[in-house]
């Protein structure tokens, strides 16, 4: 059932100790709850036991800190989250939306592919970040790892996940100045 939903009805009656959840949303948490079947009817509900369905970054979902939309990230967090594209030869952008994490004491590390050992494209604290950031990696993949001290917390972030293909030429444009002259290449 979804959190914070009583249990209803009869069940599903298993016969096996594994089942396969099916209809869920994601980024959506849910509860299961378990009890026997007895000779003389069903014994009382177990406790909750919660889990969460993944984001669907690529088809929409923001890519949010530990609190959410609504709440502030934690003390004493750290943790390491890697987005990747939907299809081969695409990659992953985020556009921040916001940012704002404790000043020189909290930082958000991206880097410009699987894990932390790719390169890093950014690191972030306080309210500096760029609002956009693109994987050039062949994997397409950005990796996000995020510190924060015992102290204070704030608003965290809220990115919006693009999934596109790859460019085909990965050179960006720029002028040139060669004797007072200007020219794009």
């Amino acid at each position: 059932v979804p959190q914070g939903t009583n249990p209803t009805g009869s069940g599903t009656i298993l016969t096996t100790t594994s089942a396969t959840f099916t209809g869920l949303n994601h980024n959506s948490c849910y509860q299961f709850y378990i009890r026997s079947v007895c000779s003389n009817g069903t014994s009382v509900w177990s406790n909750p036991f919660q889990f969460c369905t993944q984001p669907d970054y690529c088809g929409g979902d923001h890519f949010y800190d530990t609190g959410g939309p609504d709440g502030d990230y934690q003390n004493n967090e750290y943790y390491v989250k890697t987005i990747e594209p939907d299809a081969p030869g695409h990659r992953v952008k985020a556009i921040f939306n916001s940012f704002n994490v404790e000043n020189s004491w909290d930082f958000l590390t991206i880097y410009n592919g699987p894990d932390i050992n790719s390169p890093i494209l950014y690191s972030a604290t306080g309210t500096n970040i760029p609002v956009v950031l693109a994987s050039t990696h062949p994997s397409g993949k950005l990796t996000f790892r995020f510190f924060s001290d015992n102290i204070y917390t704030e608003s965290g972030w809220d990115a919006s996940i693009v999934c596109e293909a790859l460019p085909t030429c990965s050179d960006t444009p720029f002028d040139i100045n060669v004797l007072g002259t200007t020219y794009n290449t």
